[in-house]
């Protein structure tokens, strides 16, 4: 009994010292090499680590990576596209010594990624591996069959960010702090993310998910929103189609606000809010969404109750142009079938004597200008008709014309 316990320690003393002879000959700079490498292959970009690259064996093999850069096209505002702190990569064990490396989690820290559309109309997230299409595409992480490029079974991401530039229209808007587990069958998907993130400093929480990516059809997408506990909610189920300047988003979008006074205090609104406000909002939009547009048909909006009914329908359409300086303008139409306005009034009362017209004052400096055509405006329980408005931006201000409408009183 003594020697068979002998021989099985010195057997365990030669398995580790083979273990441990295998670890020291793993080279780390390989798997710089195959990380950069595998980008590279994927998006077409040169990579940079400019940080650490070192792997840790306790508890499991983790790959970890200090500031890392995937440059950007040429001509882009900033000088790479992604950009990520620090990269954890849990490592499944047999991949250690052959390719592809399999990461059972993907932690990535402060990435900031740069959407952006320059002044030519170029778009800097159009990758080669986007360009395939639905027959053609294979399940790999990589761009070609062949391809060695590291697979992932999810990936969390820590204090994210993602900044939109859009030159043409002077547009740079940004989604802050973003917090969640994203998981993928594939760079083309399908995907699906379950997390947070902060839109003018207000959290939203998002479950999204989308089908794969082809470029002969347009990808099926479904997100919820939800902010303040759950207050207000959106959910829409569309389809995301790629243009030549961009891509285009339609689809349907459902919207419920169970306390509107809530919603909008917490959004920063410091006017009196009626009483009314205080019960829910429900609705339907149609919305269409392309670079310089936004069309919002078959809106049906209502709050309220009884006296107190506030209710829309109609549609908008918002377009981008050329003006006649050479800039940009923005021209508004809204036609709007019906509108039962008894709270909109009272609230935009409060509104302007709190604020006077320089709550009105535009908050953009490129022209604007809007036509309004209602058919229906029922306030304090009179009909107004077929009324028409045109609105300006004047300097600090507003121009107003060409105002009409059919009451059920005499007026001009």
């Amino acid at each position: 009994m003594k020697k068979i316990l002998i021989v099985l320690i010195v057997l365990a003393c030669v398995c580790a010292g083979v273990f441990f002879m295998v670890m020291e000959g793993l080279d780390v700079e390989n798997y710089r090499k195959q990380f950069l490498d595998s980008i590279q292959e994927l998006t077409g970009r040169q990579a940079k680590i400019n940080g650490d690259l070192s792997l840790t064996w306790n508890p499991t093999p983790t790959i970890t990576i200090t500031d890392v850069q995937i440059e950007n096209i040429e001509g882009a505002s900033q000088p790479f596209m992604v950009k990520i702190d620090r990269v954890n990569a849990v490592v499944e064990w047999d991949s250690l010594f052959k390719n592809p490396l399999v990461f059972k989690k993907v932690i990535l820290d402060k990435p900031v990624v740069y959407l952006e559309r320059m002044a030519d109309e170029r778009i800097n997230w159009d990758f080669e591996f986007l360009n395939v299409s639905s027959l053609d595409a294979p399940d790999l992480l990589g761009g070609g069959q062949k391809s060695l490029s590291p697979k992932f079974e999810s990936m969390m991401i820590i204090d994210g960010q993602i900044v939109y530039q859009d030159a043409p229209y002077d547009i740079q808007k940004s989604m802050d702090k973003i917090n969640g587990e994203l998981v993928a069958d594939s760079v083309r998907g399908p995907f699906k993310f379950d997390g947070s993130f902060e839109w003018d400093k207000k959290k939203i929480t998002t479950l999204l998910s989308s089908d794969k990516i082809a470029s002969d059809r347009a990808t099926e997408i479904n997100f919820l929103l939800t902010t303040n506990g759950e207050n207000a909610a959106v959910r829409f189920k569309g389809l995301v189609s790629r243009l030549s300047t961009g891509s285009s988003l339609s689809g349907g979008l459902s919207l419920k606000v169970n306390n509107l006074a809530s919603f909008l205090q917490d959004f920063g609104t410091q006017t009196d809010i009626p009483d009314s406000f205080e019960s829910p909002l429900i609705g339907n939009v149609s919305l269409e969404l392309s670079p310089g547009v936004l069309d919002l048909k078959e809106i049906a909006l209502r709050q309220g109750a009884q006296e107190t009914t506030n209710a829309v329908s109609g549609s908008l359409k918002y377009v981008f142009s050329p003006s006649a300086e050479g800039g940009k303008s923005l021209n508004g139409a809204f036609i709007m079938d019906r509108i039962e306005a008894a709270g909109f009034i009272e609230f935009a009362k409060n509104y302007f004597k709190e604020k006077g017209w320089n709550g009105f004052a535009p908050t953009s400096e490129i022209p604007a200008s809007f036509t309004f055509n209602i058919r229906e405006i029922l306030y304090n329980k009179q009909t107004f008709q077929d009324t028409s408005l045109e609105v300006a931006t004047k300097e600090n201000g507003y121009a107003i014309g060409k105002f009409s409408t059919k009451a059920p009183y005499e007026t001009q």
